[in-house]
């Protein structure tokens, strides 16, 4: 498998007092962008964090099957959103 290494992570935000969605995030450049967020709220923190996973799952599948050569998937919708990303911290 040949290509540049994306940095993708997925993670929960609280939407409200009782709902929770997921977001995949990737980082280029210095700069954090939103490649796809949940459209609906879930009830719990697991339940978003879990819906997200297969989302990501499903974008890490569709990358594998461009690089073998096999049909291109439709584009996930982009989110017109960045954020800036804060600096780096060593772990301890």
């Amino acid at each position: 498998m040949s290509g540049t290494l994306r940095h993708i992570a997925l993670t929960v935000e609280q939407t409200g007092p009782t709902g929770y969605g997921w977001l995949l995030i990737e980082s280029t450049g210095g700069r954090v962008f939103v490649l796809k967020k949940s459209t609906r709220s879930y009830g719990t923190y697991m339940g978003a964090l879990d819906a997200g996973y297969q989302e990501l799952a499903v974008l890490s599948a569709a990358g594998l099957r461009r690089a073998e050569g096999q049909d291109e998937p439709e584009p996930a919708e982009q989110v017109p959103q960045s954020i800036e990303m804060a600096e780096s911290h060593d772990a301890l």
